[in-house]
């Protein structure tokens, strides 16, 4: 078994920033479930922005390093171009896998999404599937480093046989894969990829502030809303403006419906425009008529746990991003999940119990007004299911059989192999 006096090295690779303040409760709830699965271990999470995301958790003991490029060049860019359209996975090395590798004992694959192909790609009988991720573990394997997944949702690949086989082929070769919810493990089954499959809970559920248990939600008055650009880039491959008026009319209608007034509230602060949750929701409160402009706004989190303080001021919650949806969930606010991939979907049926608060963003200007109604009229008894299934989620993590797999696959002698 491993000596954990040694301090191993436990290095998280997979999320861009964070700016994305799921990511950020990712990197946060992971540090935690490896602490108890692995505790004295040195937990170090690589990012291309390391000054910023370290400034985001400064209360916490994650050593945070740079994630380095590799080499450029204008031949590699080419060759990477035409890679990319004819659909070969070529690895243009743009990373520097010593930077997340080097002297580690296990590399922790983190993030949401990591693992997927976006629709507007899927839709197309052929498209590049390249992923940096697949690649760090094909090194860590062949350097004899344990590796896991935590905290992701899986699929779909689409109908592409070579993207396909390159994922499956891939996840069938991780030490173990902690699923976030049941989707994806029974889209994993379905591709042939189980023996080293669980169900873990997201790390996010795992991330507080210290409030917990307090009845805000009582006094709560507004609606929150959170809607996200990358929802229309994933099904769309853009955002018109056509899209933003519609959404703006949608959000006049659900306060109309529900007689609250609106937080528009971010959960992602990208500095790339086509992922940021603020300069959209800008965009959807200027494209709103005064009477309803009068009775909404806009906030802006500092960062996961700002969030969470804002969204408890809500009776009700709206929200694209799904880790703005864990966040209000977990402090009880009845809520529902605008789903563009299947993570919202699994991730409803794991805290609902079914798939009854989730509606697909597509079609969501018909449905959301008369369902955000409904959920409304069952508000209370909403509140109280979700404050006991998050404490229930919360309570057990260690008693679950995927916690038991990660701990016992990180403190399995191959983990320690890579410092014999």
């Amino acid at each position: 078994m491993l000596d954990t006096n040694s301090a191993p090295i436990l290095s998280l690779y997979g999320v861009g920033g964070l700016y994305n303040y799921g990511c950020e409760a990712i990197v946060r709830g992971t540090a935690i479930i490896l602490r108890h699965a692995v505790p004295g271990a040195q937990i170090r999470y690589i990012t291309p922005l390391p000054e910023d995301d370290a400034r985001r958790i400064t209360d916490t003991d994650v050593e945070v390093a740079q994630l380095r490029t590799g080499k450029r060049g204008i031949p590699l860019k080419v060759v990477n171009k035409i890679a990319r359209a004819v659909c070969i996975p070529f690895d243009s090395t743009r990373v520097d896998y010593d930077s997340i590798l080097e002297g580690a004992d296990a590399l922790v694959s983190i993030g949401g999404d990591i693992y997927t192909i976006p629709v507007h790609l899927r839709e197309h009988g052929r498209y590049p599937y390249f992923n940096s991720l697949v690649r760090a573990g094909e090194v860590a394997r062949q350097r004899g480093i344990t590796e896991v997944v935590i905290g992701a949702s899986v699929g779909p690949f689409g109908d592409y046989k070579p993207a396909v086989d390159y994922y499956a082929d891939h996840l069938r070769n991780i030490d173990l894969v902690c699923c976030r919810e049941r989707r994806s493990v029974k889209y994993l089954e379905s591709i042939g990829v189980s023996e080293n499959v669980c169900l873990m809970p997201d790390p996010a559920f795992f991330v507080t502030d210290g409030s917990e248990g307090l009845h805000y939600w009582d006094s709560a008055k507004y609606l929150g809303i959170n809607l996200s650009p990358l929802s229309l880039h994933e099904l769309y491959g853009g955002v018109s403006d056509l899209d933003v008026a519609r959404l703006a009319s949608l959000v006049a209608s659900l306060m109309d419906q529900t007689k609250l007034p609106a937080l528009l509230i971010p959960h992602v602060v990208s500095p790339c425009k086509e992922d940021n949750d603020l300069l959209f929701l800008r965009r959807i409160y200027n494209a709103m008529d005064n009477a309803h402009c009068a009775r909404a706004e806009i906030v802006e989190p500092k960062g996961f746990l700002d969030a969470k303080r804002m969204l408890r001021c809500c009776r009700l919650v709206v929200a694209a991003r799904m880790h703005c949806a864990v966040n209000a969930m977990c402090e009880g606010v009845p809520t529902i999940l605008l789903s563009y991939s299947q993570k919202a979907q699994g991730m409803c049926e794991f805290v609902y119990g079914s798939d009854r608060w989730v509606l697909p963003l597509i079609g969501a200007d018909e449905k959301l007004p008369g369902k955000l109604v409904e959920l409304q009229g069952e508000s209370i008894k909403v509140h109280e299911s979700l404050v006991s299934r998050i404490s229930q989620i919360r309570s057990t993590l260690k008693t679950t059989s995927g916690f038991m797999q990660l701990e016992h696959v990180l403190l399995s002698q191959k983990t320690n192999s890579a410092r014999q």
